[in-house]
């Protein structure tokens, strides 16, 4: 018996009688039709032709319809409790309503609805995979848990978002201040297509912190800081020179966790940050020249060299590298 099959034996059916005022369930194997009348329950296609006096059946019949709905529930539920499922992940089950079939008739003047009933859909992780390339093999279902404690810069960076992926307004951090500032709204009819910031604990060689470029699946806001692992950068140039913006993914969104090299970003979306920043400053009659993306690799010797000139300019006097 398949698990596909072990669904649709679980599979309940509503009846409503008396205009809902007496709701029941009554489990019904392979998808037919009860009705349930007392406490028994005699198939749709067994049934008399329903009058007044109600539904004309032998009771053996309902007895022997009784007893095979219990056996065959109780098979159903054994071979379930028996399938195995993998890393001790919880299975999902998806209580789907089924289309609502036609009324089954007129009983004592009352109106009797059947419907499908509520199929119990197991997760497709423990479905049967016959001819299937199971994309999700040797995942956790389990939710993503974000954990610095055995990873260290460069491979996890602390930023400070500026600007939420979906704004025209163009932040920046005022770090003598310690504010973040409105510095202006854009003048081309473009929005920042990712969350925008700085990386901490950094200082790039236009004076500033690095540039930090997160995908995420939903915005977060101004001063939000966000663990984040750097896939590459983009390399550019714009009127204050040469600039190398990191790109980074979010570790706390599970639509990233896969992604740890360039290659794992959709070629579209960094094609769409291209075109962004092409276009984003043509109506402030300034020039920015797109070098092009550069790999894991490139942007870990960047961020290390920046974080040198960060630690340098920090350090106390009569310490290495102080003045």
């Amino acid at each position: 018996m398949t698990l596909t099959r072990v669904a649709q034996d679980l599979a309940t059916q509503i009846v409503v009688v008396d205009g809902g005022r007496h709701g029941a369930q009554a489990a019904c194997p392979r998808g037919e039709n009860h009705v349930l009348r007392g406490t028994s329950k005699v198939p749709h296609h067994r049934q008399g032709r329903v009058g007044r006096s109600g539904v004309r059946g032998d009771e053996r019949d309902r007895q022997r319809a009784t007893g095979q709905v219990a056996r065959e529930r109780a098979d159903s539920r054994q071979t379930l409790e028996a399938c195995a499922v993998a890393d001790n992940d919880e299975v999902p089950a998806l209580q789907v309503l089924r289309r609502a079939g036609a009324t089954a008739g007129i009983q004592d003047r009352q109106q009797v609805g059947i419907f499908h009933g509520l199929v119990t859909e197991l997760a497709h992780d423990v479905q049967p995979t016959d001819g299937l390339f199971d994309v999700h093999a040797g995942e956790s279902r389990l939710a993503v848990v974000v954990d610095i404690s055995n990873r260290s810069f460069p491979d996890v960076l602390e930023v400070v978002v500026e600007i939420p992926s979906g704004s025209r307004n163009k932040y920046e951090y005022d770090e003598s201040a310690g504010v973040i500032r409105l510095d202006r709204v854009l003048s081309s009819a473009v929005f920042y297509n990712f969350d925008y910031g700085y990386i901490t604990g950094t200082r790039a060689d236009d004076g500033d912190h690095t540039d930090a470029m997160v995908l995420l699946a939903e915005p977060s806001f101004p001063g939000c800081h966000v663990w984040a692992r750097p896939v590459g950068g983009l390399r550019m140039r714009d009127e204050k020179g040469d600039d190398f913006k990191v790109l980074c993914v979010a570790l706390g969104d599970p639509l990233w966790e896969h992604a740890v090299r360039l290659e794992q970003v959709s070629p579209h979306r960094l094609r769409e940050i291209e075109h962004f920043f092409a276009t984003y400053k043509l109506l402030e009659d300034k020039e920015v020249e797109i070098y092009g993306w550069a790999d894991t690799a490139a942007a870990f010797a960047l961020l290390n060299a920046d974080r040198q000139r960060w630690l340098d300019e920090h350090a106390a006097p009569g310490e290495p590298d102080g003045t």
